[in-house]
């Protein structure tokens, strides 16, 4: 989310400088690099010590040959189109990391913890706290809704007639995530108090209810099946009778 529109508001909170550096261009890139060090935030990760777990939970540039492994799609195409970045990861980091700069041990390096920090201080310096609050609801309630559309899915047997197991999944989808009451079943109960899915109720629900459901989904869709053929029929009449009576 946005803190702020003032790129030297943001500046400021990352504790760098902005006299002598905004106004011109940096006069190299170790310059740049340089730069980028003065946030308050930078450090430079220990090289992989072959601790997955505790490689992965921790915080700061890795950069190097360990850093290249962990790049994300996106940051591997940066380093195939741009020099500048690929020096930062190739170079620079591994250089300062054998001259022991900016590393950092122990408590508060996590990438949880930091991560918290950050945060805090962006919510006391900004004041977002409501409305990055709204947003990660919003976010996680998304979210559940997913994580439910995979689980009904899951719950409904695959050895089901395909056109039946189709037809009931919709039938759960409308029950369980849009509260349709249609097909005489209620989903009460189903949602925690906070808004978020029960699992639990709701693969009970399913397991006790999945064949009477079925049943009335099925029903309905011959019915709808069935009006739109008379529906069609009317029409086609009409339409005959219509052609008769032209000259």
């Amino acid at each position: 989310m946005c803190l702020s529109r003032d790129p030297v508001a943001i500046l400021h909170f990352l504790g760098m400088k902005v006299e002598g550096f905004w106004t011109e261009p940096f006069e190299s890139v170790e310059a740049l690099f340089d730069y980028t060090t003065t946030c308050r935030l930078f450090y430079v990760r220990e090289a992989a010590d072959g601790d997955t777990e505790a490689d992965t939970n921790e915080a700061g540039v890795l950069g190097g040959e360990e850093g290249r492994k962990k790049l994300k799609s996106n940051d591997r195409r940066r380093m195939k189109g741009r020099p500048v970045y690929r020096r930062w990861v190739n170079e620079f980091i591994p250089g300062i990391r054998e001259e022991g700069k900016f590393i950092r041990r122990g408590p508060g390096t996590s990438i949880e913890e930091v991560r918290s920090m950050v945060r805090d201080e962006a919510f006391a310096r900004f004041f977002v706290e409501v409305d990055y609050n709204k947003r990660l609801r919003e976010w996680q309630l998304q979210k559940d809704s997913e994580r439910m559309k995979s689980l009904l899915k899951e719950l409904i047997p695959s050895t089901i007639d395909s056109p039946l197991r189709a037809c009931l999944l919709a039938a759960m989808r409308k029950i369980v995530m849009e509260d349709d009451l249609s097909y005489g079943f209620s989903p009460m109960g189903l949602r925690k108090a906070d808004g978020f899915y029960d699992v639990e109720a709701v693969s009970a629900f399913v397991r006790e209810n999945m064949e009477r459901v079925g049943q009335v989904a099925w029903s309905q869709q011959l019915q709808r099946a069935q009006e739109a053929i008379r529906m069609k029929a009317c029409s086609k009449n009409v339409e005959e009778a219509m052609s008769e009576q032209l000259p």
